[in-house]
């Protein structure tokens, strides 16, 4: 594991060129490490945003903005086991999260797992329900409004 950032990290929108990486990295984390069917990966949704976290031609993150009933969620977040803990999650969350804002999406719909929730409470996301059970670990709904974003990062 790196004990240091490494210096060739790029947080972009996600190429077309990596986007079967992208996916294959989504099941490596989502089912391999969490036991979270397959099926339940792919989005369906034709509105969708991805961005990466990439070192030369490995992903190491991602994160999906997607529409889904007229309403804009933000998910399948995601960082390399061997990355964690490193603020590349927190820096792709950000940058993901202000980029979807400047495309005039007024707030993100979040099912947040409990490290993720607590970054996304420091920047206004609320928590809209309960926690539930998702494939034995806790997510809690949340939201985040634009303009509570803008006021806690400002």
């Amino acid at each position: 594991m790196p004990n240091r950032l490494p210096d060739n990290i790029i947080i972009e929108p996600l190429p077309d060129r990596f986007s079967n990486l992208a996916l294959h990295f989504l099941v490596d984390v989502f089912h391999k490490e969490q036991n979270i069917p397959t099926s339940l990966i792919p989005l369906k949704s034709s509105q969708q945003y991805w961005w990466c976290v990439r070192i030369d031609e490995q992903i190491i993150g991602t994160v999906i903005v997607w529409e889904e009933a007229n309403e804009w969620h933000w998910g399948r977040f995601a960082i390399d086991k061997n990355f964690r803990k490193m603020g590349i999650g927190k820096k792709l969350a950000f940058h993901s999260i202000q980029a979807a804002f400047e495309k005039n999406i007024e707030y993100l719909l979040i099912e947040a797992r409990a490290i993720p929730a607590k970054m996304l409470e420091e920047w206004g996301g609320k928590k809209i329900a309960d926690k539930n059970d998702f494939y034995g670990a806790p997510v809690y709904p949340m939201i985040l409004h634009k303009n509570q974003f803008e006021k806690n990062i400002g």
